[in-house]
């Protein structure tokens, strides 16, 4: 990127530090400018706040969004606030969301509504955060075929082998009706040894059909990204083939 074009950058670029009494300053600039052709939108939230409620007001999401990024820490007040937020996401290529609303609770039919444009996701819940869902992962898969990179850090191992099975049986239905062929790529991020050990020794070769290989005694190195799973499918039709990947990077305090 020339200078010209940093100038060009930093010329859209609007950073607020404002007081909780401040908060007609945002109304004021919201107003004035057009929400319905961003390029990025990163939220980061701390502490109970009405930044998120604002700015949700004034955001619509017709036009696509390269990325848009969450962040809401001991944000419990703002709960309502932040999932009336997420529902008005419907065209995005990358959304990442960091969570940490402990012990609330997320209607078990709660989506976040994008369509025909993600190509990868991830999500991480924090401290006893329960956010994911069966029919969220249902709605997203069914609705973004292009997704194929998934991070996902949940608190719930169960959720785990839905979204495997999911992304699964609805990868391979797209695969009977026409050739769709896509490598897919699911990251977990595993924070406890109960969660590793039913991760290594879950049954893939009963519930996934691809030939596919294991890493026997896998280790238990802090950080280090370990693979479970490598599967691929040829095509009877047009010999392309689909693949998985299943992996888990570790985190043992």
């Amino acid at each position: 990127m020339n200078s010209s074009e940093n100038v060009d950058e930093i010329r859209f670029l609007r950073a607020f530090y404002l007081h909780s009494s401040e908060l007609d300053e945002l109304y004021n600039f919201l107003q004035k400018v057009d929400l319905t052709s961003l390029d990025l939108v990163d939220i980061s939230l701390d502490n109970h706040t009405e930044i998120i409620r604002i700015f949700s007001d004034y955001f619509h999401n017709h036009i696509r969004i390269n990325s848009i990024y969450v962040t809401s820490t001991n944000c419990e007040k703002d709960f309502g606030n932040t999932l009336s937020f997420l529902e008005k996401i419907q065209n995005v290529g990358h959304l990442e969301l960091n969570l940490r609303f402990p012990h609330l609770n997320v209607p078990k039919d709660y989506i976040i509504p994008v369509r025909n444009s993600l190509k990868s996701i991830i999500i991480q819940e924090k401290a006893n955060t329960v956010f994911v869902n069966s029919r969220m992962i249902e709605y997203i898969v069914e609705n973004n075929p292009n997704l194929d990179e998934y991070h996902l850090f949940l608190n719930n191992f169960e959720n785990y082998k839905m979204i495997i099975e999911t992304v699964v049986r609805r990868k391979l239905s797209r695969r009977d009706n026409l050739c769709f062929h896509k490598s897919i790529s699911l990251r977990f991020g595993i924070s406890s040894y109960e969660a590793f050990f039913e991760l290594s020794n879950y049954d893939y070769s009963e519930n996934l059909p691809y030939n596919h290989s294991r890493i026997p005694n896998l280790p238990f190195d802090n950080g280090i990204e370990i693979t479970f799973y490598n599967g691929y499918l040829e095509c009877p039709v047009c010999g392309e083939f689909d693949s998985i990947k299943i992996c888990g990077r570790t985190f043992f305090f």
